[in-house]
């Protein structure tokens, strides 16, 4: 792991023990074991740092969806369910999370789904990234319902991208409830909430 690594996990996982507010960069460089100089030599900015942790640990899992994925023939609803697993590291088989540090320290995601929900809300300069991570989920499973009503099997009637719009908003909802939940299942209850809005789309 290299020192930049190094200062962009230490700082991630200081984050979501006490929350971004609460991380002095004085705190990031003793769990880095760096230097001041050394800090600013990788980021003129905590915000920067800020930045670099969300886009490394949130935004581009996001962002990655395989070609495997968007060029499967599995069913349209299977295609969503497996891009929103890979975006939040649930591994399908195993049903658990997967790890995503450079150390190979376990986190609590639950935390990294807080972490994720209050950042854009807390820091103006993060809501570019937000809005941008949400379109481009809109867009990809916007284009797959496009998919289905060309081949007939959704309603003709359907817009795409309202329903494309909800669905991020179920997924959203549902990452809220399961953050303020003990026995929520967050992809189960994703994926039974998806089932049902899917049910009403397809022709009979």
């Amino acid at each position: 792991m290299s020192k930049r690594d190094e200062i962009i996990e230490s700082a991630f996982l200081l984050f979501l023990d006490y929350g971004i507010e609460n991380v002095p960069v004085t705190k990031i460089m003793e769990k880095a074991n760096i230097s001041n100089g050394g800090f600013f030599h990788y980021f003129k900015t905590k915000n920067d740092l800020i930045i670099e942790v969300m886009e490394t640990y949130i935004y581009y899992y996001f962002n990655i969806p395989s070609e495997k994925i968007i060029n499967s023939k599995v069913p349209t609803i299977d295609k969503i369910k497996l891009y929103y697993s890979k975006s939040i590291r649930y591994d399908l088989n195993k049903k658990e999370f997967n790890n995503i540090t450079y150390s190979g320290k376990k986190i609590d995601y639950k935390k990294l789904a807080g972490l994720f929900l209050s950042s854009f809300r807390k820091y103006k300069f993060l809501k570019d990234n937000y809005n941008n991570t949400k379109s481009n989920i809109i867009n990809i499973v916007k284009n797959f319902i496009d998919d289905d009503i060309k081949s007939g099997k959704i309603k003709k009637n359907i817009d795409s991208n309202e329903m494309s719009t909800i669905i991020f908003a179920l997924y959203i909802g549902d990452l809220v409830s399961w953050v303020a939940s003990d026995d929520l299942n967050l992809f189960d209850s994703f994926s039974n909430h998806l089932d049902q809005i899917w049910e009403k789309l397809l022709i009979d």
